[in-house]
């Protein structure tokens, strides 16, 4: 969502039943303004905005830099080290199960993805709180 620094490892995996909808996205590219008025307002964290709250938190920590990327880097390494732990596991579970319940593999897949997004937005919120 933004430069890999600000970013967070979120897979999403091919066949799941659908995409976030907080990732959507409206067909016609916002003006200056409206970006600009969207990424300088106060950060919230917003489940059902994920472009907007990843690109606000970019720019927050952008203008502070220096004493906010230590936090980004910690909290990314916590998020990702934990998702790559759970690949695997998660992953030989969803393929067992996909032989018996396709459907239910995919809200397999879907949640963790789901629950990794949420735990992304949280991220952003405790790094930004602990100016």
């Amino acid at each position: 969502m933004a430069k890999p620094c600000t970013s967070f490892y979120i897979p999403f995996y091919f066949g799941i039943d659908d995409f976030p909808r907080a990732f959507y996205t409206q067909n016609r590219r916002p003006s200056q303004t409206f970006y600009k008025r969207k990424v300088e307002s106060f950060f919230q964290p917003a489940p059902n905005h994920a472009f907007w709250t990843f690109s606000n938190f970019a720019h927050k920590v952008d203008r502070d830099y220096e004493t906010t990327i230590a936090r980004v880097k910690a909290e990314a390494r916590l998020l990702e080290t934990g998702a790559l732990t759970l690949q695997k596991p998660l992953e030989e579970v969803a393929l067992k199960l996909y032989h018996k319940d396709k459907a239910l593999a995919m809200q397999l897949l879907a949640n963790y993805s789901k629950g990794l997004y949420l735990a992304a937005l949280e991220a952003t919120d405790r790094i930004l709180s602990q100016k």
